[in-house]
């Protein structure tokens, strides 16, 4: 099992772009659909084996969700 530390120092190697919110360069998105679809898959695939937990086998319309008001929300436990 990696330490903290270790994990800590793998991330500080990621590549991160931070873009403004609402200044999104389509350009600047590489791939085809397609291609940045499979990555979305790939990377919920390993975001859940990360997590030790199973895929969830529903279907995304079948999702269970909470719907909380703005004010509900602040005051829920996280």
């Amino acid at each position: 099992m990696d330490t903290a530390n270790e994990r800590s120092e793998r991330r500080a190697a990621w590549a991160i772009h931070v873009r403004k919110l609402g200044n999104q360069d389509r350009a600047s998105m590489s791939g085809s659909v397609e291609a940045r679809l499979r990555a979305v898959d790939q990377l919920s695939a390993d975001g859940w084996r990360l997590a030790a937990k199973p895929m969830p086998g529903y279907r995304r319309h079948e999702a269970p969700i909470r719907i909380l008001s703005m004010r509900d929300a602040s005051a829920a436990p996280s």
